[in-house]
């Protein structure tokens, strides 16, 4: 029985003060006794079973594969605070089910009267329920009732195409490759499918099995295209953490008393699409039993990959990308960005426009579509779209590219660049310095070692100390380059502005290589956001300019790995600099520290990198599979 203790250390200050007594009514075994404070120092009562209790008022409907009913608790003291959860638990044997049979939990208990839909159930089946409270050490139960799910068929549609974005989340492993995967849609209910089976043997990915992943279906229900949405589904998947489940955010705000108009209008259900469907970004939850981070739910998909192609639909190829080249000026002084276009086979309405680059892209997007912004028309190769950077403000831009059609945006691809009008740059080249990377090879070769090599290095007037390293990563600059490296114009940002002080904020490297954006941020800037500058500095968190050469202090992991950055992929975050190696040397060094750089990048070239990119990757792939994400979720919803 949960136990109350109330310590009442002011209420005795009180009482020592003003000289008086407090009576203390205390129940227990159904009898009230009446006590002098005076008597005891703590208070320590039980809540009696009576005073709490739960029932199914009614059932309202039952389908082949849910129930849904009314029910209500009943305080006979206001103790309703003490319940922390609320659910149904049930059982197709156990006449008077518990916990230990299936449960599903319905979040906190807001009314004492409440609808809750159970669901996952198989069709013209019998089963046992009763409602519960579960207080923080005791569960009500009510009265045990029974009923019958109704029958009804699955029709077979043939076979979808599916990219799962749920295990490649968890795992950080990336299978993107699409696989096949029975689908079947309800007789009565047009547009609610179940995938059958999806996670047998015929995974792309060999070294994971799922032998005991057959008889497990997802049910999505897509009745309302713009509204799709899956409930808590187990997937028969365990790899090593207990039995993985999964669950759309948009059923999970629903069932925690969100209004799903209001969950519709956030953009959390997923979609069906010229016969895909998708889920946003993040639009997937997922928990299993023995997680590394603790219990709850934590996001999925959160790349978004996950997409379902029903039989009978091609997928249509709407892609763009967006390669910044330049700028010219015609004679009539018309300021023109170039850039290069590749558009998927599919495009026939691809539209361009040059905006501020705070300008959320998808809006500007959006904006087009809708005819709100005047765009320019553009086809696959180099476009070049005209721009006022006077009424457009700053220096900071980026040419947009919208992808539309059927009056809908399909695809929007962006590139950065800054521009300077009158010729006003503020980054003057310093030179030729050098560059020691610590983060791409020690990471994506196994028993990778730094590499040093030349690099051109630029710094800002008017902020002396603000260093730009160009092209660190070009595919004619880095010792290993090939096509997958970053396109030209890409840099790194160090801000040495306090010698004493120096940082990289988190920056886009210009690289997917398959798990995500390539970012980079030095591990002593990710406590600035929070943190006063000197604060930061005075801890050592921070690296130093000295002799023209810029290092970053090293820390330690409690495994004993060790790490100076952190290179982000997506939202996964993996140990950059893990030798300490992390080095720039600026083009105004001493001439030791320069022959020492030129000594080691001579040293680079005579170890030319041997293996291919390809073989990077994979190495990656061995290395890092089960690295569980753990980014847990927030379950809050407001407008």
């Amino acid at each position: 029985m949960k136990k109350f203790f109330a310590q009442f250390v002011l209420f005795a200050i009180s009482i020592v003060s003003m000289a008086q007594t407090q009576n203390i009514y205390e129940w227990k075994n159904g009898t009230i006794t009446i006590k002098n404070s005076s008597e005891i120092d703590s208070i320590t009562f039980s809540i009696p079973d009576e005073l709490i209790g739960v029932a199914t008022d009614s059932i309202i409907e039952t389908t082949a594969t849910t129930m849904t009913a009314i029910y209500s608790a009943n305080f006979s003291v206001n103790s309703s605070s003490n319940v922390i959860e609320k659910g149904i638990c049930y059982s197709i044997a156990n006449e008077t089910p518990t916990v230990n049979d299936s449960t599903q939990m319905f979040g906190y208990l807001n009314n004492r009267t409440w609808i809750s839909v159970l669901k996952g159930l198989k069709a013209s089946t019998t089963y046992y329920f009763r409602p519960f409270l579960k207080t923080n050490d005791k569960i009500f139960y009510g009265t045990a009732k029974a009923f019958t799910t109704s029958d009804t068929g699955w029709k077979s549609l043939g076979k979808a195409t599916f990219v799962d974005g749920i295990l490649t989340s968890i795992f950080n492993a990336v299978v993107e490759e699409p696989y096949e995967v029975e689908i079947q849609e309800n007789e009565l209910v047009p547009g609610f499918y179940r995938l059958v089976n999806p996670y047998t043997s015929s995974y792309p990915k060999e070294e994971w099995e799922f032998d005991d992943a057959k008889d497990y279906c997802l049910e999505i229900h897509a009745e309302d295209p713009d509204a799709v949405w899956f409930g808590e589904t187990e997937l028969g998947v365990d790899l090593g953490y207990g039995m993985i489940s999964a669950i759309s955010i948009a059923d999970y705000y629903v069932q925690g008393g969100n209004d799903p108009a209001l969950v519709k209008e956030y953009g959390y259900y997923g979609t069906l699409k010229d016969g895909e469907i998708t889920f946003p970004v993040k639009g997937i939850l997922y928990t299993m039993p023995y997680h590394p981070n603790g219990a709850g739910w934590y996001y999925a998909n959160s790349d978004g990959t996950f997409s379902i192609l029903l039989p009978g639909y091609v997928k249509k190829d709407y892609s763009a990308s967006v390669d910044y080249t330049g700028i010219f000026t015609t004679k009539d002084a018309t300021v023109y960005a170039s850039a290069q276009l590749t558009l998927g086979a599919d495009v026939t309405d691809a539209q361009a426009i040059v905006m501020p680059l705070a300008a959320d892209a998808a809006a500007v997007a959006d904006a087009i579509a809708a005819g709100e912004l005047e765009a320019m028309k553009v086809e696959a190769g180099r476009i070049e779209v005209p721009f006022n950077a006077e009424e457009l403000g700053g220096n900071n831009f980026q040419i947009i590219v919208a992808v539309l059609a059927d009056g809908a945006v399909k695809t929007v691809a962006s590139a950065s660049f800054e521009y300077y009008a009158g010729g006003k740059n503020p980054w003057k080249s310093l030179g030729t310095g050098y560059y020691t990377d610590d983060v791409i090879l020690p990471l994506f070769y196994e028993n990778g070692t730094p590499v040093t090599y030349e690099v051109e290095i630029l710094e800002h007037t008017e902020n002396p100390g603000l260093y730009r390293i160009m092209n660190p990563y070009a595919k004619a600059v880095h010792p290993a380059g090939d096509d997958d490296y970053a396109p030209e114009g890409m840099y790194i940002e160090v801000n040495a502005t306090d010698a004493e002080g120096v940082y990289i904020q988190q920056q886009s490297l210009g690289m997917d290589w398959g798990y995500g954006e390539m970012s980079l941020v030095s591990y002593g800037a990710t406590y600035l956001g929070s943190n006063p500058f000197e604060t930061v500095k005075g801890a050592g968190y921070l690296g130093k300019v000295v002799d023209g050469v810029i290092t970053f202090p090293t820390f330690t992991q409690s495994n004993g790995a060790t790490y100076q950055a952190i290179l982000f992929m997506g939202d996964s975050g993996y140990l950059a600099g893990m030798n300490g190696r992390m080095e720039i040397v600026l083009p105004s060094a001493n001439a030791f520290a320069r022959n020492m750089a030129k000594a080691k990048a001579e040293n680079t070239k005579r170890e030319a990198i041997k293996k291919s990119f390809s073989g990077a990757k994979a190495s990656l792939k061995l290395n890092k599979i089960l690295k569980l994400q753990a980014e847990k979720f927030d379950a809050t919803i407001t407008k």
